[in-house]
């Protein structure tokens, strides 16, 4: 039997993008790349919360409504249970461009463009509009809540970024194709060197054996108990030595801004909408960029570090 199409025209793709864009935000998922197919949903995310199951539940909950309602159809539309892979994301750079790169190229994997240059086969996948390619390539066609994380993998200076990143899909097209085959077929569960593999699967084939790993988050998890934001934004305060107002202060290089969205985040319950509402900023992209930064410098500098660890002892 033909697989239903998922999409039968632009209305029904901006659909699913605004379900993706509502369910992330709503659950504190972060969206790293996804691509739209007439068939197909593909998507890199990464799921603080360790609640990858309820994220998908969620947005094809929402988008199932909506198809039968527009269309009098009934029955089931997603046909398969979702696939997903752990990846490595420690030193895993080239690893999330190798991923982000099999969703981008999705449109241009079909039979139509056989024979088709790879430079011809990456611009039909820049021209495709429900995909986080062409947002990452030209900034005024960003979605908004797509994390900058794979035009960082990419490297260079910030203005250089979206150029590397067209010249990583164009170049060695099939061997990098071939790469993440390989890299893809190592694990059922898993994408990454060797010892990440092995300390996951460990991990998993314990947890399915009713022996959960104390450090392991099960997909589907409730968050931890909220705590009050004003409560948060005193911790922050308190630890930092500053006013709000100090902490909010946009100064070059300062990590006070970010640090109070990273700890609404993460201990508030809140999604980055209504974070960026009651703090002002631009939009929730800026409050996933922010909880970005703070957990990029708590790894890498030492003071930081400790200042995370006092915030995290007052309201954890």
């Amino acid at each position: 039997m033909p697989r239903k199409k998922l999409f039968r025209n632009a209305e029904d793709f901006d659909r699913m993008v605004g379900m993706i864009r509502e369910s992330a935000e709503k659950l504190g998922v972060l969206v790293h790349a996804f691509c739209l197919d007439h068939n197909r949903v593909e998507l890199v995310v990464e799921t603080p919360r360790g609640n990858l199951s309820k994220f998908q539940q969620v947005y094809k909950t929402g988008y199932t409504s909506y198809f039968r309602k527009k269309y009098g159809v009934s029955g089931k539309l997603f046909q398969d249970r979702f696939k997903a892979k752990v990846l490595m994301v420690e030193g895993g750079e080239s690893l999330l461009l190798l991923a982000s790169r099999q969703v981008h190229l999705l449109p241009a994997r079909s039979s139509k463009f056989k024979g088709v240059t790879p430079a011809g086969k990456v611009k039909a996948a820049c021209a495709w509009k429900w995909s986080s390619l062409p947002g990452m390539l030209h900034p005024k066609k960003s979605l908004g809540f797509v994390t900058d994380g794979v035009l960082k993998a990419a490297g260079g200076r910030i203005t250089e970024r979206p150029k590397r990143l067209r010249a990583f899909l164009v170049d060695n097209f099939n061997t990098r194709d071939s790469a993440f085959e390989i890299l893809d077929a190592q694990s059922r569960i898993a994408i990454g060197d060797e010892s990440f593999i092995e300390k996951l699967v460990t991990k998993h084939d314990k947890y399915v054996d009713g022996r959960k790993p104390s450090d392991w988050n099960a997909y589907g998890k409730s968050p931890k108990k909220k705590v009050s934001r004003k409560k948060i934004e005193a911790a922050v305060c308190n630890v930092l030595g500053k006013t709000k107002a100090e902490v909010m202060t946009r100064r070059k290089g300062s990590l006070d801004r970010p640090l109070l969205s990273w700890a609404l985040y993460e201990f508030g319950g809140m999604t980055q909408d209504a974070i960026a509402e009651h703090l002002g900023l631009s939009a929730g992209a800026t409050v996933s960029q922010h909880t970005r930064r703070v957990r990029e410098a708590e790894k890498t500098d030492k003071n930081f570090a400790k200042i995370v660890a006092k915030i995290r002892s007052k309201l954890g």
